[in-house]
């Protein structure tokens, strides 16, 4: 289809080999639904028998973190040096372990627009293929995809003011960053809904302009416009999609989806098992529990700093940190959720509320939503 030959999907992308040992429990629930057993004390996970508080207090956070002392081994950066690194460094250049620790402390929100257009090689894409191709795309109407990103352009996060009126410079940016990636046929994904989300979260966070320090020294410009952000939208999706491989997750064959949801599922059973037994229990499946998490990077009924924070880490480490940030929540809300009674309540849990109370919860200390162990990973190997 249009323009399909300048892409090529060549990254596979790097499943987490790590071995997973399984903890099996008997059911305990009451009458209620609600479950009552305990967890194995012996359990290889200390987060697994981690008793936890409803307030989730410093001594919860403590419980749960142990001795990892908050990376304090790696070297935490300044805004200064983040400006640094960002102008003079590719990321191939700097420390994995050390990037991802100072995303996980959380990156000053002035710079987040500047670290994302690092972190997705904006530039290096830009001027890989040829220029303008952006305005060629976005400009190209594909009539197999037309309707439906119309019809879901006019239903994204309305409750932001940004994306309200089909007049609004919001709707009509999203309409034209996803109509141009649809124009590239990558085995035949064109648009799917969730794509529309994520083109949202970026365009809200590349919106404020007060957030791009020294345009001219940043992205070679005097000033930063309207079409400049629009574009810089495109090329970050456009890395989700190849670099990061997101696109395979809307694929009709669901080998990613099944591989991601498998994944998630053992990481749950390993460190909060009552969770998934209370799934089983209630007989949710898994995948109507997760999906959405998933499909939208966390971009859907979540609050939008966590929807930026969970794009901060996706964009360096893909998938991998994805499953981390969902498990860690299901384990810090494991006995709010346990506490749900009716399957509605707990649907409404898993579908929102579970992501509204972990950023109440992590708002000041997001290294809590990212396991220290993920650390001493380097592409899938153990430093």
């Amino acid at each position: 289809m249009f323009l399909k030959e300048i892409f090529s999907f060549k990254r596979t992308p790097s499943d987490d080999q790590e071995k997973q040992k399984r903890i099996s429990q008997s059911s305990n629930y009451s009458e209620n639904g609600r479950y009552m057993g305990s967890v194995d004390s012996s359990a290889p996970s200390s987060h697994a028998s981690t008793p936890m508080s409803n307030n989730f207090n410093k001594q919860s956070i403590n419980l749960i973190l142990g001795q990892e002392d908050l990376d304090s081994s790696l070297k935490i950066y300044t805004k200064k040096e983040w400006i640094q690194v960002t102008k003079t460094k590719n990321k191939e250049s700097t420390s994995y372990s050390e990037i991802k620790a100072n995303l996980r402390r959380g990156i000053p929100k002035s710079l987040r627009p500047r670290i994302w257009f690092w972190l997705a090689n904006v530039k290096k894409n830009q001027q890989q293929y040829e220029r303008g191709i952006y305005q060629r795309l976005s400009s190209y109407i594909n009539p197999d995809w037309d309707n439906e990103i119309r019809k879901d352009v006019n239903r994204t996060v309305v409750e932001q003011e940004f994306f309200q009126g089909e007049d609004s410079l919001g709707q009509k940016q999203l309409y034209k960053v996803l109509n141009a990636f649809s124009n590239i046929d990558v085995n035949g994904t064109g648009y799917a809904q969730g794509m529309n989300v994520i083109a949202a979260t970026i365009l809200l966070t590349l919106h404020d302009k007060k957030n791009f320090v020294n345009p001219k020294k940043s992205f070679g410009k005097e000033q930063v416009t309207n079409e400049d952000i629009e574009e810089w939208a495109f090329w970050i999706l456009f890395y989700i999609m190849q670099e990061q491989n997101h696109h395979k997750i809307y694929q009709k064959t669901m080998v990613m989806r099944k591989q991601l949801l498998e994944s998630l599922e053992n990481k749950i059973k390993l460190e909060c098992p009552r969770v998934l037994e209370a799934l089983n229990h209630h007989s949710i499946d898994f995948g109507l529990a997760f999906d959405q998490d998933f499909f939208s990077i966390m971009s859907y009924k979540c609050p939008l700093p966590l929807s930026q924070f969970a794009m901060d880490m996706f964009l360096f480490d893909g998938h991998r940190a994805l499953i981390d940030i969902i498990s860690r929540i299901m384990l810090i809300n494991e006995e709010e959720f346990l506490e749900c009674r009716e399957l509605d309540d707990m649907l409404m849990f898993l579908k929102q509320k579970k992501n509204e109370d972990s950023w109440k919860k992590s708002r000041k200390s997001t290294f809590i939503l990212v396991p220290f162990e993920y650390l001493q990973y380097e592409n899938g190997r153990q430093e």
